[in-house]
């Protein structure tokens, strides 16, 4: 640790000069997230639209790390806390001095001057704060200085102006001195308040840039090239190497500031010292100098944050803030545990991030181990080759399923779970064999324990496969259609399994099948977004796996566009309606847009949706209600499963109770469900299996009291063409929505005509 015992002493006297805020686990730059609508996509990826859902405020996490206009808000007199300094800041009043510089701005009669001499890089700096005219008592306040290199146009808030001393005005005074070290060479911005609320001055400032420059007191900017240079000269010159080095450079230069007050590159390069803002600012900026693409990911939630960086065309997870742990008390090098992850990985550390990566905005999703620092240097490997035998003997045994318990399942699940992420993956590159013949092992790794799935050898159960087809009835399905021996036959549990985009599984049994002319019929439903995804299916019978299919909606569809002529163009149409309806949804849902399911359909075809111009105005909504029933309803949406879901949402006021009521469709019992929403209670009832042909169908909900049924106390007539109609009327700008609702109608009109 070369520089760490050096920073040590300097930072102790350091500290004695200026004190430091008091330690308190936390992240107060990050500011939390505002919650979601949970439905944004809906139950299991299913996704849902919404015509009057709750509003909510998107909310960017990126946050920037130019703080420069992070301090611009106005406080009332509320606002300011009246907290002494002295314990926070050298504050002393002294004899009169004088300065060689000085700055100084005026409001309501009120000066506000800032005097200082010259600064000697690595020495105290003295400003004298004080003021003339007003009340002629006065409160005073320093903010987080900021920092540049002398060739960049961003400050970087040195500290973090949302703790400790940068927090507080002085108690009233005349003047007070506030003395600052600076470190590096280039230029330091410096801010001065001052309060006179007897004549209306609440917020008056200074704003003052200072360059300075001393050899050994070099540049941010300098010692992150001089750094690079180290690098490209000790290392291969590969992304992976050079990202490893400055990694582990980083961590000789700085520990982790329990203050919580430094937070910047400045503050990790120079004074030895940073929260997780600063190992993030600093190891992004030697990402970048080396050529490397990088990006901050921000966790709000755990107030956190990290570097994603690119290596050899991969994004990769590193957090240099934890790998900065020198005791190795679980049999791995702990300074290395959290270089090159997957995201899965990073959110077992951080759980906040799950809900960053799964997001539609996330730009750096990681999912790969390939540069993952214990796989590059054979550690993995070492550690899966350890259960090796215990792996044998299962696959000996021919079982398709099995755990392991995890040799490491003492250690905190934060540990034992990445450890066991990395060692899942290793296990899955080694070659694995039972009797001879070469298996596919999946393995998971978990906290206390290992899943496998076990594919053999591809071998006949009994079972062949005669062919595939879609549904053509309105609800999106692939149908296997496959021959069964007399002793499969007699095996009613064995089944189908089918695997889905959204890696869930779903089985059906050889009971539960369709039979025509001789075949057993094994249906999957797909919703509309995942027309273009493979679906992958397989017998098993006794645990044993069958061979295994690989279907999709658009490859079935594929053919029967490309042979026109052996289907009646009812059939055809209505294939064309269905494509370029899963194109909309995946299109509205941001999902697999590189494979969009219309994709195999000719420019002529794909531009029917466009050139369509629906009438959905008959279908407006309709709602009556009696006056003080202590229910109304709320808004509805779409959930464009395999069929399409109406939604409908109520909402109570505060003296009533949703047991009070009854939801009926037709001769249907409804039941409600609760869901919290913007710290609002709603309550929300389905109407599912609408068929495409049925779309135009009106659906009526009926709300009545329990104690009197016959009475209608909300009646609500909503289908999926009232919702196209609430998109062409509402929001018209939102192009995407309405794409969907025109080639949602195509769908019904082909789907209608097919079915005649």
């Amino acid at each position: 640790m070369r520089k760490k015992f050096r920073m040590f002493c300097f930072m102790l006297m350091f500290a004695l000069a200026i004190g430091f805020v008091g330690s308190i686990p936390g992240y107060a730059q990050i500011e939390a997230e505002a919650a979601e609508f949970g439905d944004g996509v809906g139950e299991q990826g299913i996704g849902e639209i919404s015509e009057e859902t709750p509003n909510v405020d998107d909310v960017d996490s990126n946050v920037e790390t130019d703080n420069t206009n992070a301090d611009e808000t106005e406080f009332d007199d509320s606002d300011i806390p009246e907290v002494s300094v002295e314990s926070d800041v050298n504050v002393a009043n002294t004899e009169t001095l004088t300065y060689t510089h000085s700055d100084t701005a005026t409001q309501n009669g009120v000066t506000l001057k800032v005097e200082w001499n010259d600064p000697v890089l690595g020495e105290d700096t003295t400003f004298h704060v004080s003021a003339t005219g007003g009340s002629g008592s006065y409160k005073f306040k320093m903010d987080a200085p900021s920092y540049i290199d002398p060739d960049k146009n961003i400050f970087e808030c040195v500290a973090d102006s949302s703790r400790g001393e940068w927090m507080n005005y002085t108690n009233p005074c005349v003047s007070h001195d506030y003395s600052f070290t600076m470190t590096a060479s280039g230029i330091y911005n410096f801010r001065f308040y001052i309060m006179d609320k007897d004549v209306g001055v609440t917020y008056l400032r200074t704003n003052t840039n200072i360059q300075v420059s001393d050899p050994e007191y070099p540049s941010v900017g300098s010692i992150v090239s001089n750094a690079v240079e180290e690098c490209n000269s000790k290392t291969d010159g590969s992304d992976y190497e050079k990202a490893l080095w400055l990694h582990d450079w980083l961590l000789q230069q700085l520990e982790y500031d329990r203050s919580l007050k430094w937070s910047s590159a400045e503050s990790a390069l120079t004074r030895g010292l940073g929260t997780c803002q600063a190992y993030e600012s600093a190891y992004a900026k030697l990402l970048t100098a080396a050529g490397i693409e990088n990006a901050e990911t921000r966790d709000t939630a755990d107030g956190h944050t990290w570097n994603a960086m690119k290596l050899d065309g991969k994004w990769y997870q590193v957090d240099c803030t934890w790998d900065d742990e020198y005791n190795n008390y679980y049999n791995l090098d702990s300074t290395k545990l959290y270089f090159g992850l997957t995201d899965e990985l990073m959110a077992l550390a951080h759980p906040g991030h799950t809900a960053i990566y799964t997001g539609n905005e996330y730009k750096t999703r990681s999912t790969s181990l390939e540069d993952n620092y214990f796989v590059r240097h054979g550690e993995a490997a070492e550690w899966a080759q350890r259960y090796a035998d215990r792996i044998q003997n299962q696959l000996n045994s021919k079982v398709t399923e099995f755990t392991i318990v995890a040799d490491n399942e003492s250690y905190p699940p934060s540990i034992s779970g990445i450890q066991n992420g990395i060692i899942a993956y290793a296990m899955n590159q080694m070659k694995w064999t039972a009797d001879g013949q070469e298996v596919t092992l999946n393995a998971v790794g978990e906290a206390t324990q290992f899943t496998f799935t076990v594919n053999y050898k591809e071998t006949s159960l009994g079972e062949e496969f005669y062919g595939s087809t879609l549904n053509l009835n309105g609800t999106i399905a692939i149908n296997m259609y496959m021959t069964l021996s007399d002793e499969l036959k007699a095996k009613s549990k064995a089944y189908m399994e089918f695997i889905l985009p959204n890696k869930q599984k779903t089985r059906m049994t050889i009971a539960d099948a369709r039979r025509k002319d001789g075949y057993y019929i094994f249906s999957c439903k797909v919703t509309a977004k995942e027309m273009a995804d493979d679906v992958t299916a397989y017998m098993v019978v006794d645990g044993q796996m069958g061979r295994k299919y690989t279907v999709s909606v658009q490859r079935y569809a594929k053919y029967i566009v490309k042979h026109p002529g052996e289907y009646t163009e009812k059939a055809v149409n209505l294939i064309k309606s269905i494509l370029n309806y899963g194109a909309a949804a995946q299109t509205l849902f941001e999902y697999n847009e590189g494979n969009l399911a219309n994709s195999i359909l000719s420019q002529e075809d794909r531009n029917m949706v466009s050139e369509s111009n629906p009438n959905f105005a008959p279908y407006e909504r309709k709602v009556t209600k009696l006056e003080n029933c202590g229910i109304e309803w709320y808004g509805s949406s779409l959930l464009l499963d395999s069929d399409t879901y109406v939604r409908d949402y109520f909402i109570l006021d505060s003296s009533s109770s949703i047991d009070d009521y009854e939801f009926s469709y037709g001769t249907t019992i409804l039941t409600p469900h609760k869901k919290n929403m913007n710290n609002k209670e709603y309550y929300y009832v389905d109407i599912p299996d609408i068929k495409a042909q049925n779309l135009d169908k009106d659906v009526e909900v009926i709300v009545s009291r329990k104690t009197q049924k016959d009475v209608k106390i909300i009646e609500l007539h909503y289908n999926a063409f009232s919702y196209a109609f609430a998109m062409q009327q509402v929001t018209p700008q939102n192009q995407k929505a309405i794409t969907l609702t025109k080639a949602m109608y195509l769908y019904w009109e082909n789907a209608t005509e097919y079915i005649k």
